[in-house]
């Protein structure tokens, strides 16, 4: 990979793969943890101002109950969006840390339709407004936002500012694995649907 990714912990190597599928990152979870604070395996690169996003096209096909895979604006007061698999349903569900490192949001769940889907992540430090926002698409073209806006904060905690963070976790059994075909950066934001009430249905833990 390039010099521009970086882990978040040091990786066991046994639980990724470029050959296994020609073409693809394979993530595959090789431990339990309790949130993406502690999972193995998070794959960072640094986020860019004034404004970019970061997005995957993610295969989910064999994820495992328990699994938790997608693309988040990484900090301790971190926000993602995911794909989990509960009961052999996959959902898409967008969750925000406090400052405390602990989640403090998770929007009401959308049932997943596909095996593919794409997840984005926004940035946005214009004004030292410091916000990331999230949305998923089945086309790459035409997004629906999920969950709210998360103010990112900035400390010590990992390292300085936000980064794009790819990550697939287990909660429950490890095994599964999810393959990332791409992930792109852009400078433009913005692009979900703006008729979309994102906070609509939310969950609060």
């Amino acid at each position: 990979m390039g010099l521009q990714w970086q882990w978040n912990h040091n990786p066991d190597n046994r639980f990724w793969s470029l050959t296994e599928r020609p073409g693809h990152l394979r993530l595959t979870t090789g431990s339990v943890a309790s949130s993406i604070l502690d999972a193995r395996n998070t794959l960072t690169q640094r986020t860019l101002g004034p404004t970019s996003s970061g997005t995957i096209s993610l295969d989910v096909s064999h994820m495992q109950d328990g699994d938790v895979a997608g693309i988040s604006a990484y900090q301790r007061t971190y926000g993602y969006i995911a794909v989990t698999m509960e009961g052999g349903t996959r959902s898409l569900v967008m969750r925000r840390a406090g400052g405390d490192g602990v989640i403090a949001f998770t929007s009401a769940p959308v049932p997943l339709r596909a095996d593919v889907v794409y997840l984005r992540a926004d940035v946005d430090f214009r004004d030292a407004v410091d916000t990331a926002s999230f949305a998923y698409s089945y086309d790459g073209s035409n997004w629906t936002r999920l969950g709210d806006t998360v103010p990112m904060r900035y400390d010590l905690a990992h390292f300085t500012g936000y980064r794009f963070v790819l990550f697939n976790y287990a909660t429950t059994e490890p095994g599964g694995h999810v393959d990332v075909d791409w992930f792109r950066v852009s400078d433009t934001i913005g692009l979900a649907n703006p008729t979309h009430r994102p906070s609509e249905g939310a969950v609060h833990d």
